[in-house]
């Protein structure tokens, strides 16, 4: 007999307990279950999870019953299922069994007590409601605190609200209701009305110059009301709309009397609406811009909705959440962190660089660099956390005691002076430095008042540099000089042909300085005016020839003067043109014997006065139009035709209850008589008689004889309908099924049925129905606390493969040193596709959850064969050895242990052998 051996290093099938939950405050128990629960007096421990077997105190065997659990081997009830499922994720897995072993032997600290204050029953306004202190963890209650009924009772906002309206034969109630629980605390009769309800009917009509009637008939008690109404004095009109005006087109409206209907349409630029025209005052939101992508807006018309001008608007860019984000690198006293932020739009994440966080010193800092004025010094201390750490000093900055004349001062400019360090020796500052006094030419002497070179004057010198003036002196010199300024005044003006003549001036007196004339410039040139003098005079067909002098001399210029071309003179008629043909005309030129033609356009027809052509009659179109003043061309129109004028009506026939009459007219233009109907009477009903008195469910009937005719007339009156009592639940409606309200008719007994809604879904936590695996996505469902119907459901990712080692039946081999040893391949055992195939090693080394497993040379896989291994690790394991569905072997290792089983001679080739080492 061949057998496999399966090591299995974690448990993958989940327990699913299905039980009813009900979500109070977060809370897998429901309402009932809570109240059940009685307060203890301390809450010193907290054995919550864990504690399978209740006994205050978590141990191995809550650790032994949490693994059983998890591979089926073993059933509990839901309150222990609760204490079983450790991490709280609603399945029972090995790792709640470690969790809780961890528990048991110290490793970890039981969890701490989370007591929060759920309200169970409300307080309303008349009723006490209960309140509970509750530990999240464990379950026990702290406390039930009574909470009392309201101090005010009833509240009400003063609004009264109609249950049933009152009508003119029934009175009606009204009711004040509580704000907080819609009991009714008052209650009102509404009196009768005093007036009927229904439409009027106008039989004949509505006038505005005539007298008429309207009628109606009372909709709840059947009452016939009839009124005349007097003539309104004539229509008045209203405009209505025809046709709407558009952006683009114009509408049309005519004149219509909102009381008796009658049209009237003027025909003329009133009636015409304008057309409004495009009106873009809005912005159309085509697409919204994302965080990546452009988005589109238009202008749009507020009338008709057109479009245009569209255009992108920008993408609006990340918006990243920095002050919500998950944590990726916590940061330290050395390094920097890092987290990722999501952007609020979008979802796209980024990375967030979090600061290095304070250094923790458990003495004073040492100076191991000192700082200078631009250099950093370095400090040395020991911090808690990271141990010796080294922060910067910041530079002592520099002291200037030396000064250096960068830039020179002037007389119209501040200088410039930069400080020296006396540490370092580098420049550092700069400062200003006052400006110098003016230094004055003394060459010239410029005049101040009195006359230069003729006896004393004062002066005054300009500085060099700037410009500036000097202080006015007396100064005594008497020749004339033109040695600075070298100023000159024209002796002789420039001509046509020569040039002008200079001489010098003097720079003191302004005087001309003998001896210094001198030729100078260029010659002016001739300059001719616009006087031109004819000398041969132009004609129609030859050039003439102009003269014209030079303006300064007698120099002369000549020009041709173009021909003139023929002038004609006054226009003389040929032919007179008529309306329908040109005539011409002919005139001689001014100047010359030359004749010239030209066309004159014909009149075209003059028209008079409309006039009538065929009058016309009352059946037949006449004729009219206009006549030319100068032909015999008219224009003709055809004139519609008059119709009849009837003259005034006469009865020729009188009308009866069943019979029209008729009346008769006579044209006053012609022979025609024209007969039009008057309409029957009608029966004229006397008192209505009840004949038959209605019911609930059966129509009356009234009957009435004609006061004209010994006709009879009925008519039905409505069926009373149910008067219906309160309406009494029969059925509560749930989730799953509507519910139904009955009330009795208090007249005839008859009862009446209505359905009630049903009550919404209460959605539970969502609950894992299958775990995700290699194959298909974790399935969670939201399942209603009430009927136990799948309310919505999420699929998750697909898990990865779960190793694990399968030995190769019939693949033992006796290696050189006469070992029995084995091959095994690596596969999943969720989907068991082979993930490494055929290995063989004398030693096989097992890594899972942390853990190594070393398997001893030649372990025997057969029937009755030994299979020795040790677990080498330095903490405690739990190991729990199954043999096909017979039973189990149990084992806690205290920090690893070699360790061996036999397999059993009975074991079939389906059945495995697992190890669970927790």
């Amino acid at each position: 007999m061949k057998n496999k051996l399966v090591y299995l290093f974690f448990a993958v099938t989940a327990l699913l307990c299905c039980f009813t939950v009900c979500a109070f405050a977060g809370f897998d128990l429901s309402k009932d279950e809570i109240l059940e629960l009685e307060p203890v007096e301390n809450l010193e421990e907290c054995y919550a999870s864990g504690d399978v077997d209740g006994n205050g105190a978590i141990k191995a065997d809550d650790a032994r019953t949490i693994l059983r659990v998890s591979v089926n081997l073993e059933n509990i009830d839901t309150s222990s299922f609760m204490k079983a499922d450790v991490d709280g994720d609603g399945k029972i897995t090995a790792k709640d069994a470690r969790t809780a072993l961890r528990y048991a032997v110290g490793l970890d600290k039981l969890p701490q007590h989370d007591v929060e204050e759920i309200v169970i029953i409300p307080a309303t306004c008349e009723t006490e409601g209960l309140t509970v202190k509750i530990c999240k963890t464990c379950l026990k209650i702290y406390a039930k605190i009574t909470v009392p009924a309201k101090e005010d009772g009833h509240v009400t906002t003063g609004r009264w609200v109609t249950v049933k309206a009152p009508n003119c034969s029934e009175e009606g109630l009204g009711q004040l209701k509580c704000v907080f629980c819609s009991a009714v605390v008052k209650e009102e009769v509404l009196p009768k009305l005093k007036t009927h309800s229904g439409d009027w009917l106008y039989p004949d009509g509505k006038s505005c110059t005539d007298v008429h009637v309207r009628k109606r008939s009372c909709s709840v008690c059947g009452i016939e009301e009839t009124e005349e109404i007097n003539p309104r004095g004539g229509c008045q009109y209203k405009w209505i709309i025809i046709k709407d005006k558009t952006c683009t087109e114009n509408g049309y409206r005519i004149e219509k009397c909102d009381y008796c209907g009658k049209e009237r349409d003027l025909n003329n630029a009133d009636n015409i609406i304008k057309a409004t025209g495009h009106l873009y005052e809005r912005e159309l939101l085509i697409k919204e811009a994302t965080c990546t992508e452009p988005g589109i807006i238009a202008d749009q018309c507020v009338n008709c909705q057109e479009t245009i001008n569209t255009r992108e608007l920008v993408p609006t860019g990340h918006n990243f959440d920095n002050i919500h984000y998950k944590v990726t690198k916590e940061p330290t006293c050395s390094a920097e962190g890092s987290a990722d932020v999501f952007c609020i739009e979008c979802s796209t994440s980024a990375t967030l660089t979090l600061p290095k966080k304070e250094h923790t010193l458990t003495e004073e800092w040492t100076v191991t660099k000192e700082p200078t004025c631009t250099e950093a010094g370095e400090k040395t201390g020991v911090c808690k956390y990271c141990e010796e750490v080294t922060e910067e000093i910041a530079p002592t900055g520099h002291t200037v005691t030396k000064w250096e004349n960068t830039k020179p001062a002037t007389c119209a400019e501040a200088g410039l002076r930069t400080g020296y360090c006396e540490a370092c020796g580098e420049s550092t500052v700069t400062e200003e430095i006052a400006p110098l006094p003016h230094t004055f030419d003394k060459r010239y002497i410029y005049v101040a008042s009195g006359v230069a070179c003729k006896g004393v004057w004062e002066g005054y010198y300009k500085c060099t540099v700037c410009g500036a003036h000097s202080a006015t002196f007396e100064n005594d010199q008497k020749e004339c000089s033109s040695s600075y300024y070298k100023n000159t005044a024209v002796v002789t003006e420039a001509t046509c042909t020569t040039k002008k003549t200079i001489v010098d001036i003097c720079d003191y007196c302004k005087e001309n300085i003998e001896g210094t004339e001198r030729v100078s410039g260029t010659a002016l040139g001739h300059s001719y005016s616009n006087d031109w003098n004819v000398l041969v005079a132009a004609t129609c067909t030859e050039n003439g020839k102009a003269e014209v002098k030079c303006v300064r001399c007698d120099a002369t210029t000549v020009k041709v003067i173009e021909k003139l071309g023929h002038t004609p003179g006054e226009w003389n008629t040929v032919t007179a043109p008529t309306c329908t043909e040109d005539g011409s005309a002919k005139a001689k030129c001014i100047r010359c014997d030359v004749e010239a033609t030209k066309t004159l356009e014909k009149l075209g027809h003059k028209l008079g006065e409309k006039e009538v052509f065929v009058a016309p009659t009352c059946t037949e179109d006449g004729t009219g139009g206009k006549t030319c003043v100068r032909c015999d061309y008219k224009e003709t129109e055809i004139l519609e035709k008059l119709g009849h004028e009837l003259g005034e009506w006469t009865e020729t026939k009188a009308p009866t209850c069943t019979e029209d009459g008729a009346l008769t007219a006579k044209c006053t233009r012609c022979d025609l008589t024209e007969t039009k109907t008057v309409e029957k009477l009608g029966h004229e009903p006397g008192e209505w008689i009840e004949t038959k008195a209605p019911t609930c469910t059966e129509d009356g009937i009234l009957t009435s004889k004609c006061s004209r005719c010994d006709d009879f007339d009925t008519k039905t009156v409505a069926k009373l309908g149910h008067e219906l009592g309160e309406w009494t639940e029969t059925k509560a409606p749930s989730c799953s099924e509507e519910g139904e309200l009955t009330a009795e008719c208090s007249r005839c007994g008859g009862t009446e049925t209505k359905p009630v809604e049903k009550l919404p879904h209460t959605p539970g936590e969502w609950v894992v129905i299958s775990e995700a695996t290699c194959l298909t996505g974790e399935i969670s469902a939201k399942i209603c606390t009430v009927c136990n119907e799948t309310v919505e459901t999420k699929t998750g990712a697909t898990a990865a493969h779960t190793e694990k080692k399968a030995v190769i039946a019939g693949s033992e081999y006796t290696d050189e040193n006469g070992n029995l040893c084995i091959r095994y391949n690596v596969i999943c055992s969720v989907c068991q596709s082979v993930i490494t195939e055929n290995l063989s090693t004398e030693k096989v080394i097992v890594e899972g959850n942390g853990i190594t497993v070393t398997f001893a040379d030649g372990c025997s896989t057969a029937a009755g064969g030994e299979v020795t291994f040790t677990i080498n690790s330095d903490s405690s394991h739990f190991v729990m050895i199954t043999y096909g569905n017979e039973g189990a072997t149990d084992i806690l290792t205290e920090n690893g242990g070699s360790y061996s089983f036999t397999i059993p001679e009975d074991l079939t080739d389906s059945e495995t052998v697992t190890i669970i080492i927790l």
